[in-house]
């Protein structure tokens, strides 16, 4: 367990502050308490259980509904790509990556999620230790997670280059990265790399494969 960050801190102090002045929402309470608890004897808590301190305290805030921006294009190409993905895979995912090499990652939500249907944007990272970054709902709204991130403007201008060209964003990623955003391998057959992904993921997702776009 390594060293406690004053930010950590402060998020401990807030978050208590909070919960004793009943401004955490009753959803919210018990879990708040739970953790307050387990820091008060463990005088720590998990990475897992960090990560939820600073989202509670903005819940508290700004409270619980989303801030949502509408993207720009027709999402439909994206949605399709996904479907018929699922043909295929139980778990569809496409990579992509902010200017500095970021990742981003768009998975479809199963049928007992929260909003079954929907892309969930987040770093590729494991459930809990992960930025959520939010989710894109069949109409193409995109509904920000509580935790506004600082990249997050560049998250939204990446949907948006996906939601108008999924194709052409998926090739510009292998273009740029070396590794097909579908599969995350790296592309080494001359065609693939030309390309920007491989012919077996192109063959999942619906993509047409053989030659460069424009040509």
């Amino acid at each position: 367990m390594g060293a406690i960050l004053q930010e950590q801190v402060d998020a401990i102090n807030d978050l208590r502050t909070l919960l004793e002045g009943n401004l955490v929402n009753e959803k919210d309470r018990t879990f708040a308490g739970d953790l307050l608890s387990c820091y008060d004897k463990k005088g720590s808590l998990s990475c897992s259980q960090w990560v939820w301190v600073p989202r509670l305290v903005h819940r508290a805030i700004e409270g619980d509904e989303p801030e949502t921006v509408k993207l720009d294009g027709d999402l439909s190409g994206m949605l399709v790509m996904f479907e018929f993905a699922k043909q295929s895979l139980k778990y569809p995912k496409v990579r992509l990556q902010l200017h500095d090499g970021s990742p981003v990652v768009l998975s479809v939500s199963g049928l007992k999620a929260k909003q079954p249907g929907t892309v969930n944007v987040t770093d590729g990272k494991p459930y809990g230790s992960n930025k959520w970054y939010g989710r894109v709902d069949k109409s193409g709204t995109f509904q920000l997670g509580h935790h506004k991130y600082p990249e997050i403007n560049q998250v939204i201008a990446l949907l948006n280059n996906f939601a108008k060209d999924p194709q052409q964003a998926a090739a510009a990623h292998g273009h740029l990265s070396g590794s097909c955003c579908f599969c995350n391998k790296s592309l080494t057959d001359p065609k693939s790399v030309k390309v920007g992904y491989g012919p077996t993921c192109a063959k999942t997702f619906g993509l047409k494969w053989g030659k460069t776009r424009g040509k």
